[in-house]
């Protein structure tokens, strides 16, 4: 009972996270909340590897403890990679901020 509850809590709350950075992505147009919802998204998909490559298969001739242990690190490094390009683009368009081509031009600059 304790396990269902937790899997729709879990459920309930990415969504929540989903619709807000789809919100925050339509209002501002910010590629990197579309980054920021892969890297969020991702240990979803490394969750199903884990199950295509169970904890007891081996991997190019190391023992299975072993091979686990790779595939976790890869899968975390490769999250970690997605949430670092994501904090790049936010943080490039809070520096540089897109100017609209619909305003009149500046006459002060």
């Amino acid at each position: 009972m304790i396990a269902k509850s937790l899997i729709v809590a879990c459920i309930l709350l990415l969504l929540t996270v989903v619709v807000a950075l789809t919100r925050k992505y339509i209002a501002t147009r910010d590629i990197g909340f579309i980054w920021l919802g892969v890297a969020f998204a991702w240990p979803m998909v490394s969750g199903a590897l884990h199950s295509v490559f169970p904890s007891g298969s081996t991997f190019a001739g190391y023992s299975a403890g072993t091979s686990y242990t790779l595939l976790s690190m890869t899968l975390r490094v490769i999250e970690l990679a997605l949430q670092l390009v994501a904090v790049f683009y936010l943080y490039k368009n809070k520096i540089h901020p897109v100017i609209s081509r619909d305003l009149p031009p500046n006459p002060a600059g």
